[in-house]
């Protein structure tokens, strides 16, 4: 349903005169597709990318370079025929993403409006909506500062299905909230999926969450794809070196999981990256050669792709 083809991103920083200011590369040729019905989990550091993909992929910013193919034809260059309600997105930031000054029943009535429904239909669709969210019609005439964490979310929620999308990115959707109702949301979303026939690109630094999302995850560096498979091959047999590096934090009693990396270090600057392999100052795997050169993503197993030649 969706193919995201070589995507580059960057932005300048520093100054508006280019000798005084310098580009940091956000996305560098990222590629991903999405079945109709699939959950493609998203996950990495904060700062790795994995936003800016979100944002390009819901056409709220453009790439550099790149396309993004929804059903076979093309999101890019911005006027290409689309239905933007096809692709919906649902913020981490629900302070800035719900209007603080009006009700929720007028928020949901400009996604109606929007959706170019008749008002005679409004409490009708609303009416119907709202149990598949888990609210009461008594939650219309609060305003958002007046629910609670996991409430605002499942209005975030409503107004992305209202407008009856086939993927919704999801953006760091449950970091925010408690570990019970942070079960509830992801509950939730399946539900949903299921009923509905929805698509995720989720998006999160939580190695767990994503793993019971997701069908396929794909795990971004520095915006790099280091690794992509199915939740099962990523997950419980993870080959790159960063890969194992996110695992080890989610390390259980009795369950076992690939070796941590030691002594990792911190992340490089994004100013001061260099011709070769993203991770490899912070690879106890690196050689003299990946400083020098990027490594191709290349197949280890059917569907499991590693950016890595010394992982095995």
């Amino acid at each position: 349903m969706l193919e995201v083809k070589h995507i580059s991103k960057s932005y300048r920083v520093g100054g508006k005169k280019p000798f005084t200011s310098r580009r940091i590369v956000a996305l560098e040729d990222v590629s991903l597709t999405l079945e109709r019905g699939q959950t493609v989990g998203l996950i990495g550091e904060s700062g790795c990318g994995k936003s800016t993909l979100g944002r390009i992929i819901a056409r709220l910013m453009p790439p550099d370079s790149g396309d993004i193919l929804w059903e076979g034809n093309s999101l890019w260059p911005e006027g290409a025929f689309f239905d933007r309600h096809s692709i919906q997105m649902v913020f981490q930031d629900l302070g800035s993403a719900l209007n603080p000054g009006r009700r929720i029943r007028w928020i949901i009535q400009e996604a109606l409006r929007a959706k170019k429904i008749h008002r005679d239909g409004w409490d009708q669709v609303i009416k119907a909506m709202l149990p598949r969210v888990g609210l009461d019609w008594d939650y219309l005439e609060r305003y958002p500062h007046e629910l609670s964490g996991g409430q605002k979310q499942r209005v975030a929620i409503l107004l992305a299905i209202l407008m009856e999308p086939g993927l919704i990115v999801a953006d760091e959707v449950v970091s925010s909230l408690d570990v019970s109702v942070r079960a509830q949301i992801l509950n939730l979303m399946q539900e949903l999926q299921q009923a509905m026939g929805l698509s995720y690109l989720f998006i999160s630094h939580d190695v767990g969450t994503v793993y019971y999302m997701s069908h396929k995850v794909a795990v971004m560096y520095l915006g790099q794809i280091v690794e992509e498979g199915s939740a099962d091959a990523v997950y419980l047999r993870g080959w790159h070196p960063y890969t194992r590096l996110l695992l080890s934090s989610r390390l259980e009693g009795g369950e076992t999981r690939p070796a941590a990396v030691e002594q990792a270090g911190e992340i490089p600057s994004r100013l001061r990256l260099g011709p070769g392999c993203r991770f490899a100052d912070r690879c106890p795997l690196a050689r003299q050669s990946c400083r020098k050169e990027k490594p191709p993503l290349r197949e280890v197993e059917e569907g499991h792709w590693v950016r890595c030649p010394y992982c095995e």
